[in-house]
This record gives C-alpha cells, sequence and structure tokens, in this order.
C-alpha cells in the first residue's frame, strides 16, 4: 500500500489521519493525495488515542506518516486532572517513538480559559522532557502568542518545529522566526477575512514559511494542498510550484536535523 516515495512528492506540513472521521474513507483520501503530487502528511497529536491510530496508521503508510505525539490544550482542557496526568507521563515514554512532540501550546479561547492554568502547566512539562529528546515542536496557540512566547523564551534553547494554522501578524511570526520556528499556513488563507494573515504571508521569509491543510478541519482533504499553494503563491507573486517546493524544502531540513 505504501510504495516508495517519488521524489517529487510534496508535503502536508500538519493534518489529523488518526481522526475517526476519516477512517471509513482514509485509504481513498490518501491515494487521492498521492495522485495529486502530496505524498507525505505530518501529523498532529491530541492525545494518547490519537498516539495509538497515528501508529496503526504507519504500519500500513510506512514512511509517508511522520509521526506526532503530543497533549493538545483542547485535550488537556476537556480531560480530568487525572487523565492529563496519566496522559503525559504514557507521553514520558512514548514521545521517543514520534519523529515531533505536538500539538503542544495554549488555547485561550472563551470555552477553553477555565483550564487556563492546567494549559500553562502542561505547556511546560511537555516543553521540559523535550529539552533532552529535542524533538521539532507543533505549536498550537490561539489568542495565547504573548504568553507562548514568553514560555518557550524562559527555556533559552534552540527550538525548532512549526506554528500550526498561523493567523497573526507579521509581527507575531517574527517573534517566532526569532526563536527558530516556521511558519505554518493552512485554509485561513483561502477564506475571506483574514488580513493580517494574508498580509503576513507576503513578507514572511520564504525559507521560514510551509504549508498545511489540517485535514479534516474545515472538511479540507490533504490533496487540497494544491488550492492552499495556489492562494499563498497568488500573495507571494510566486509559482505554485516555488511554493510547494520551498515548503517541503524548508520541513525536510527540520526533520533530518
Amino acid at each position: 500500500m505504501s510504495e516508495t516515495i517519488n521524489s517529487n512528492s510534496y508535503i502536508d506540513a500538519h493534518c489529523h489521519l488518526a481522526d475517526s472521521s476519516l477512517a471509513p474513507d482514509l485509504e481513498r483520501i490518501l491515494k487521492d493525495s498521492i495522485a495529486r503530487g502530496i505524498g507525505e502528511w505530518i501529523q498532529g497529536g491530541i492525545g494518547p488515542s490519537d498516539w495509538l491510530r497515528q501508529k496503526e496508521i504507519k504500519t500500513l503508510w510506512k514512511e509517508r506518516i511522520h509521526l506526532a505525539f503530543g497533549l493538545h490544550p483542547w485535550w488537556i482542557s476537556e480531560s480530568e486532572n487525572s487523565a492529563v496526568e496519566t496522559g503525559f507521563q504514557e507521553l514520558t515514554k512514548t514521545l521517543a517513538e514520534a519523529e515531533w512532540l505536538g500539538e503542544v501550546g495554549l488555547d485561550y479561547l472563551p470555552k477553553f480559559l477555565h483550564r487556563k492554568k492546567v494549559q500553562q502547566d502542561y505547556f511546560q512539562k511537555q516543553l521540559e522532557i523535550n529539552l533532552e529528546l529535542n524533538k521539532p515542536l507543533i505549536l498550537h496557540v490561539v489568542h495565547a502568542h504573548e504568553d507562548a512566547i514568553q514560555t518557550l523564551k524562559h527555556y533559552a534553547n534552540s527550538w525548532k518545529g512549526i506554528v500550526h494554522a498561523f493567523s497573526e501578524s507579521q509581527r507575531v511570526a517574527e517573534k517566532y522566526i526569532d526563536l527558530g520556528f516556521l511558519i505554518s499556513v493552512g485554509g485561513a488563507c483561502t477564506r475571506k477575512g483574514f488580513t493580517k494573515l494574508k498580509e503576513a504571508i507576503r513578507f514572511i521569509p520564504g525559507e521560514k514559511l510551509v504549508i498545511e491543510t489540517d485535514s479534516p478541519s474545515q472538511r479540507i482533504e490533504p490533496g487540497q494542498l494544491l488550492e492552499i499553494a495556489d492562494e499563498v503563491a497568488k500573495m507571494r507573486g510566486e509559482s505554485r510550484e516555488t511554493v510547494l517546493e520551498r515548503s517541503k524544502a524548508n520541513l525536510k531540513e527540520v526533520i533530518s536535523v
């Protein structure tokens, strides 16, 4: 099922192939993605059951799947304290099996604010266990960029990874870039609004920009990375191929470290 990856194949910087909504149609979805030229998929971790499903998918799709294990701030906010601590202990034992640590971060949407302190505590704990393993990070940050940036700065570490689903200004992007991160842009750039993001896309250095689908969010499939590349290319005055090739090269540089 997982034939050798074509050297011209592109990478979806972030998606959730372990999401249960994709399970009935996953083989078709991934074959369509490969047919469109997107043949590798970097995952986003949610919690222990998600990590297990990722590993199952990888047995079928081999090197095309890049595993990411982490405690997502939504999962932390929606789980009991005992479950969060159990999940964290499991992460300490299994993170070595993954290529990436993530999704980790902070989400201050109103429905998650009641768990703000717990989110902060486990964001720090996950960063601390990674100081030795040094996995690239997948950051999920919503309405909490200053807190996230200050937390990352506290460790004075040479961070690497992506800021997933970025939708903020050029100024915020530059702060993450200064810390060592790539800026990952997804379907938001194809929708109305998101003025700050669209302005930022024009000026983010090409060697710091990658693209993602966040599938199945917004009912997007990995193969639709091409449409996202088209929009980014228009904003930057570049070709679709330039955007895709550079995103792939930027991600390969992180993966290979």
